[in-house]
């Protein structure tokens, strides 16, 4: 909904005329709030590949008191954490990139490879 243009309310109409009526706000909390406390995000298998930098792991309400919200630091720490997880994900990217690139031209790189040690061989032994 953040996405949709001010100058389009035609476009909100519709996104919120979709909602589930009644929305029952309250009762989608506490069910958030009761598989939350079932199962904790530290105790999913996918939790060590979350990156620390990650504002599930830097603003969590139980391990840590969240500061005041006021206070300029707050916002300086979310966007020093953001800039990391950023740069995560694009060096990320560029290792799957290159992993896929290297894949698949596997059999042109090993024989490069293989020329380039056959002719440094050759140099190296008709040398002697």
């Amino acid at each position: 909904m953040l996405d949709i243009p001010s100058d389009e309310p035609d476009v909100l109409h519709v996104v919120l005329s979709r909602l589930p009526k009644p929305l029952r706000l309250e009762v989608l909390i506490s069910q958030a709030l009761r598989l939350r406390a079932d199962h904790p995000p530290e105790k999913l298998s996918i939790w060590r590949k979350v990156s620390n930098n990650s504002v599930l792991k830097t603003f969590r309400s139980d391990s840590v008191s969240l500061p005041n919200p006021d206070q300029a630091h707050v916002l300086h720490d979310a966007e020093r954490h953001f800039e990391k997880q950023c740069s995560e994900l694009t060096r990320d990217e560029l290792k799957l990139k290159i992993w896929s690139f290297l894949k698949k031209n596997r059999n042109t790189i090993l024989s490069v490879l293989v020329g380039i040690s056959a002719i440094a061989f050759g140099v190296y032994y008709s040398a002697k």
